[in-house]
C-alpha cells in the first residue's frame, strides 16, 4: 500500500470499481 495518498483522494471511485470487480469475480466463481 505505497499508494495511500492517491487511494484516498480516488476512494469513491475505487469504492465503485471494486464493487463492480468483486461482483464480476462473484458471478465468474
Amino acid at each position: 500500500m505505497t499508494d495511500l495518498p492517491y487511494i484516498y483522494e480516488s476512494y469513491p471511485y475505487l469504492r465503485q470499481s471494486f464493487h463492480l470487480l468483486a461482483f464480476e469475480t462473484f458471478l465468474y466463481f
